[in-house]
């Protein structure tokens, strides 16, 4: 991703967390963080995704190289449909019988904002795991 691109980016995500901010009248603060939580997981989803699946296929022989591709692709699809149905869910709980949907439908998103970040803080885990148990042979 070229910088100017990345700037573009990045500018997009401002206009969009004041936008959001000045929808559901949030404090400055809260929408910028979740702007740049955003920004900076969509950066290291962007560094991260292409090096794990050309490592991944690394690993197969070159005549499974082609079905090895067709899995990772699937399960990438896969999760994120399961995703996006748990995350609505989350949201829906929280708007179920909700007089006031617009507070309903803030609780819900930050609801699974926690998830999602309880979700990253074991993936980082995990993955500190691993390096240091690679580390350690």
């Amino acid at each position: 991703m070229s910088g100017m691109r990345a700037g573009r980016l990045a500018g997009r995500g401002v206009r969009l967390a004041h936008d959001f901010r000045g929808a559901f009248d949030l404090p400055g603060w809260l929408a910028l963080s979740v702007a740049l939580v955003c920004l900076v997981f969509a950066f290291g989803q962007s560094l991260m995704v292409g090096n794990m699946l050309t490592t991944s296929l690394g690993f197969l022989p070159a005549a499974t190289k082609a079905d090895g591709n067709a899995v990772i692709n699937t399960l990438q699809q896969l999760s994120g449909a399961i995703g996006t149905a748990v995350l609505t869910a989350v949201v829906n709980a929280s708007q179920l019988g909700a007089t006031d949907l617009a507070q309903a439908t803030i609780a819900g998103t930050c609801g699974a904002y926690l998830l999602l970040s309880v979700v990253m803080v074991i993936a980082l885990l995990d993955a500190a795991h691993v390096v240091l148990r690679l580390y350690h042979r």
